[in-house]
């Protein structure tokens, strides 16, 4: 790893790490559990960055004195700790969706420690039993391994003990999500049979067969996301006869509420990228114990190695940098996208520029389809990190026209669904797309 480039990497990770640590310090999100975890990753990610600006300073003659030690125990040692708060990570979102917060709080007093002294105990057996040898080729030197192949042991251990906790974790958290969401919506339909009994006589029997139209019914739910958006909380609100509750509730407990959000997604997509860097780790580590010679591959290897270890401040901060709530930084860079997607935005024709043909199918569609299409067709959807209300895809209304007999063929309905975006009907969710018979998300105006 040339010395430029270790230079320019470090120089990202300060920037981007120090404003990652000021926003979430003075935002107070470091007391929340998951955030917590996050900040100590990013503390045990400073301790290497310090190691590796010792090691570029370092001659190949230097290996076996004091501040080798220290520069070997800072690099190794914070690896082995962000490793070890991966899984503690994974095991924060497990027991917050399983148990109560005070719970994940209390065991997060020894979790997180433990994950702290494991890693400075391991080295300093090492550095005190290994001798360190010089390497064969000084312009091939690694940051990694610099103990040879009983660091890569010990490496396989953390890694495969931190990997298989950390998949374990989100595999179980995912099913209690499920298994929350199903006993939830259970519940819900036998309030709704409750309620349902009690009104029961004074309703009159309608067949069936008249309340079905000729397309397929539209699902009682067509939220995909449970919990998810302000859409279904208000259905199922109303569901349960708490829709008064509901619509008076404070904004200072909404604010509340806001301000305790662990932000579950977004932990689970910077886990994502650990995974990455662990899997990537194990390859290498294993490759370090059983190869005697560098090869091409294992250059490579070495380089993501590097690249997802001295990375994870980027990846933090590209995940959560760009929350508006980490302070004035965050509000300006998001503002900084908005303004270029303003730049971006589709350019339509105005109302006196309109084709007849585009007038007559936003009439004729306004007054005879818009309604029912708009309850067979829109839901909320996650895009990213963004979930979307009241959305469909293109191919959907495509296929809505095609069932319904307005249009004869995709052709003629993509045409259809173009002269209702330019008379304003729908618009693309960030108004930069015309229509197109693709998975882009549009909305219905109004």
């Amino acid at each position: 790893m040339h010395s430029h480039w270790t230079y320019l990497l470090l120089l990202l990770w300060h920037v981007c790490g120090s404003l990652f640590v000021s926003s979430f310090s003075r935002g107070k999100k470091w007391k929340r559990p998951t955030h917590r975890c996050t900040i100590c990753i990013i503390i045990a990610q400073f301790t290497v960055a310090v190691g590796v600006i010792i090691w570029t300073k370092l001659e190949v003659e230097s290996t076996g004195s004091p501040l080798w030690y220290i520069q070997c125990a800072f690099i190794t040692g914070g690896v082995y700790a962000s490793r070890l708060l991966t899984a503690t990570m994974a095991a924060t979102l497990l027991f917050l969706t399983s148990k109560s917060v005070s719970f994940v709080r209390d065991l997060q007093r020894w979790i997180v420690p433990a994950a702290l002294v494991i890693p400075v105990i391991l080295i300093a057996l090492m550095c005190a039993i290994i001798t360190p040898r010089k390497s064969p080729m000084p312009d091939l030197r690694n940051p990694n391994f610099q103990l040879g192949s009983a660091e890569g042991a010990v490496s396989i251990f953390i890694l495969l003990f931190s990997f298989i906790v950390t998949i374990g974790c989100l595999v179980l958290h995912q099913r209690y999500q499920r298994r929350q969401h199903t006993e939830a919506y259970a519940s819900l339909i036998g309030n709704n049979e409750n309620v349902e009994s009690t009104t029961i006589e004074t309703r009159n029997v309608v067949d069936v067969e008249d309340l079905i139209t000729p397309i397929s019914p539209a699902p009682t739910n067509p939220c995909g996301l449970d919990n998810n958006c302000t859409f279904q909380r208000g259905l199922c609100a109303a569901a349960t006869g708490t829709l008064d509750e509901y619509e008076a509730e404070s904004d200072n407990e909404r604010e509340t509420r806001n301000d305790d959000d662990p932000q579950i997604l977004r932990h689970v997509v910077f886990i994502i990228f650990l995974l990455c860097s662990m899997f990537i780790g194990l390859v290498l580590s294993v490759g370090t114990m059983i190869m005697e010679q560098m090869t091409g591959v294992y250059a490579e290897l070495a380089f993501l190695d590097v690249a997802f270890n001295f990375g994870q401040p980027l990846i933090a901060f590209g995940i959560f940098g760009l929350d508006p709530s980490l302070g004035r930084l965050g509000k300006w860079l998001k503002n900084a996208c908005q303004e270029w997607k303003a730049r971006q935005k589709l350019q339509l024709p105005d109302e006196a520029s309109l084709s007849p043909e585009a007038r007559m199918i936003r009439e004729q569609f306004s007054r005879c389809h818009l309604r029912e299409c708009r309850e067979r067709i829109s839901m909320c959807r996650r895009r990213l990190l963004t979930v979307y209300e009241g959305v469909f895809s293109g191919t959907d209304l495509v296929n809505w026209l095609l069932e319904a007999d307005v249009a004869q063929n995709r052709d003629e309905a993509v045409r259809y669904g173009r002269c209702l975006l330019e008379s304003r009907v729908l618009h693309h969710v960030d108004g930069t797309h015309h229509f197109q018979d693709k998975n882009i998300l549009y909305t219905f105006r109004g």
